[in-house]
């Protein structure tokens, strides 16, 4: 066989292999497990109060929480890893379960609210996002940046790796045309970041999903209900302000 054929046969034989690689590789790509490091400045947190510094202390300012995301083409579930550790600052934090029901695009949320838990069920949060040129490495995954302005004082930033064709993220950020695996606000209060990827088909997926029924609320339907117990304390309005602030 002459040179100039046999290059042309590799190059066809590399071709058809690719081909035929591909969609496994895809496939491969739309399912599996994501341990995720949560890290909170709780004195950017709670920058409002006056008298957070008397609550914590310095060297305890920044607290760290671990974090698994199961997910395939249709759902995810976002899940804070258990480890009976007493936690002097649960009050300072929140640990929710998410359930996001992608197709249905809406989540399920279960959070704890005065020491009775409680559920959110509503459709995605509606989230503009900027997309940027911007890249960097995450957990092995290359990922875009993207900007998203929650209101006037605050920005979120999202790192998603476009690799990953299934739009979800930690919490119920979702909306970006791959999985987010970095979220930040834009003063460093609360940052979230993948370091370790799996892709794998889970059966385990919908496992630590709450059994128990609770009670349910709306976004907007929480509010008003807080407003409607709490009507004569001082601190609700702005508590219901901020509730759905930040990275929730």
């Amino acid at each position: 066989m002459k040179m100039k054929n046999k290059v042309k046969y590799i190059i066809y034989i590399v071709a058809c292999c690719a081909i035929i690689y591909l969609p496994f590789y895809a496939q491969e790509m739309n399912a599996g497990i994501i341990h995720f490091k949560r890290k909170l400045n709780l004195y950017k947190k709670f920058k409002n109060w006056d008298d957070i510094k008397e609550y914590i202390p310095e060297n305890e300012k920044n607290k760290m929480d671990d974090f698994r995301m199961y997910f395939n083409d249709t759902m995810a579930f976002f899940t804070p890893v258990e480890n009976n550790k007493y936690d002097p600052y649960s009050w300072a934090t929140s640990r929710n379960k998410t359930l996001q029901l992608l197709k249905a695009n809406a989540y399920r949320q279960w959070k704890e609210l005065w020491g009775e838990e409680i559920m959110i069920y509503d459709s995605f949060p509606h989230r503009q996002w900027k997309i940027t040129d911007s890249k960097r490495k995450i957990a092995g995954m290359e990922c875009r940046k993207a900007v998203w302005q929650q209101n006037d004082t605050t920005r979120i930033y999202a790192w998603y790796a476009e690799d990953i064709p299934v739009s979800c993220g930690p919490e119920s950020f979702s909306g970006l045309p791959g999985l987010i695996l970095g979220l930040a606000t834009e003063d460093g209060s609360e940052v979230y970041f993948a370091e370790k990827i799996e892709f794998k088909l889970s059966e385990q997926i919908l496992h630590g999903l709450p059994k128990v029924k609770t009670k349910s609320f709306t976004r907007e339907g929480l509010k008003q209900e807080i407003l409607r117990v709490h009507k004569n304390e001082k601190w609700a309005k702005k508590y219901v302000k901020t509730l759905f602030l930040g990275i929730y």
